[in-house]
């Protein structure tokens, strides 16, 4: 999606969840706004990519939203995704990955490294995480492992 003049991009955490059709972010300032979907809104929560609708979010979700034109419809509101770096401490249980970063969950795309022995104590990482407002988990979407 292009950039454009008019575009507003906020980012911040869910403060208020569960209705279908809106939610309310805090923004890093401390204000708190109220995001509406429209009818072209797309919505993405982590590792499930497209939700229909923002009952799907928690509260604490990290997101970006970006909203356009003079009425500032909301196009597109999506979970934030940070690096991680470090080192595995002990193997993984459970798909829980101790490291010298803290802990991450893996999702359905980085599990094979997991059940392959690719993620195993010692082993250098990067990963790019989520943070489930629900759970608090960080969950890795992407993970690149070398020993």
């Amino acid at each position: 999606m292009g950039q454009v003049a008019d575009d507003r991009i906020v980012v911040g955490t869910v403060a208020r969840a569960g209705a279908t059709d809106r939610l309310a972010v805090k923004l890093r300032d401390g204000q708190t706004i109220e995001l509406t979907l429209g009818p072209a809104t797309r919505l993405e929560r982590g590792p499930q990519g497209r939700v229909p609708t923002m009952s799907a979010y928690a509260t604490g979700d990290e997101v970006l939203a970006i909203s356009r034109g003079s009425d500032g419809a909301l196009v597109e509101l999506k979970t934030l995704y940070h690096g991680l770096e470090g080192t595995v401490q002990g193997d993984p249980t459970n798909g829980r990955v101790r490291t010298s970063a803290g802990a991450f969950r893996t999702d359905r795309l980085a599990r094979d490294l997991v059940e392959g022995g690719q993620l195993r104590d010692g082993v250098y990482f990067t990963a790019e995480v989520w943070r489930d407002g629900a759970s608090g988990d960080l969950i890795a979407a992407l993970v690149d492992a070398s020993a």
